[in-house]
């Protein structure tokens, strides 16, 4: 029951995640030790034994998304420096996660390229924006757009699951994020059920293919997470215009940095003691 409970509340983190833009769901899975559980519960041997995992953490991670969604949107209205910063501590923080994966490893120079192709990907991404303009939700109730939520979907859940991409960053450039979002207040399911259709596909394949990537290609496979772990933070400071921080926003950077790194050390002793 307690490890359920815990799995509910990692799910509950990932769920908060996944809802900002420029903050990786699969960044903060692999700071909660949840990412390779994750990898191996799709397959097929792993499947029926990782039910209760799944279950205890996809309901922390729709109870979040339900329960969050307008809170996010309130503190980014009310606190927007402190709440931006905060997220770019926890990004700043989820680097030794990865980084010790690395650790030990010999990086061998196409690795380094691959570290900063992923880099200047994310990069990028800061000067993209929107690819499409945003949509209404009195514009969904199509097929067209039906099919275009379900795609958008498996596009998201794919992202999510990639350390350092953010769901909620793609998501804006595709103009879907704050439809999805209204939607979710709103619990419109014109846009709700094929989004999630497509989210479910999107998680099977995107599952296959990580751990397709970490069976044969361990190294350069983190080697281009880390890169995309240190290349998001430009496109979230990107939202606020690269404002630089006040006294409060410092506050909450340090405070980000601290749970993060707090709670990698505190799960790796736990997993050792284990």
């Amino acid at each position: 029951m307690k490890e359920k409970l815990l799995n509910f509340l990692k799910g509950c983190v990932l769920g908060t995640s996944i809802v900002i833009p420029g903050v990786s769901g699969g960044t903060m899975a692999v700071v909660m030790n949840v990412f390779d559980p994750l990898m191996q519960a799709f397959s097929k041997k792993n499947f029926h034994r990782s039910l209760p995992f799944l279950i205890s953490l996809g309901l922390g991670v729709a109870a979040s998304i339900l329960a969050l969604g307008n809170t996010i949107s309130w503190l980014f209205a009310v606190a927007l420096l402190p709440t931006t910063y905060f997220f770019v501590g926890v990004v700043i923080g989820s680097i030794p996660a990865i980084y010790q994966r690395l650790r030990g490893q010999v990086l061998r120079l196409h690795n380094i390229g691959i570290f900063l192709a992923a880099l200047a990907l994310m990069i990028l991404t800061t000067f993209t924006g929107e690819l499409f303009p945003e949509m209404s939700l009195e514009s969904t109730h199509t097929v067209g757009h039906i099919l275009l939520f379900m795609g958008c979907g498996a596009v998201a859940a794919v992202t999510m699951i990639m350390p350092g991409i953010s769901g909620s960053l793609v998501l804006t450039m595709l103009g879907a994020y704050r439809t999805v979002i209204d939607a979710v207040s709103a619990l419109d399911m014109w846009v709700l059920a094929p989004f999630g259709i497509g989210a479910i596909i999107g998680c099977i394949l995107g599952v296959r293919l990580m751990r397709f990537l970490l069976d044969r290609y361990p190294v350069a496979t983190y080697a281009a997470i880390l890169g995309l772990i240190v290349g998001s933070v430009p496109p979230i400071l990107a939202e606020i215009g690269f404002a630089p921080p006040d006294w409060a926003s410092v506050l909450t950077l340090l405070v980000g940095i601290a749970l993060c790194v707090g709670f990698t050390l505190w799960d790796s002793r736990r997993s050792v003691q284990a």
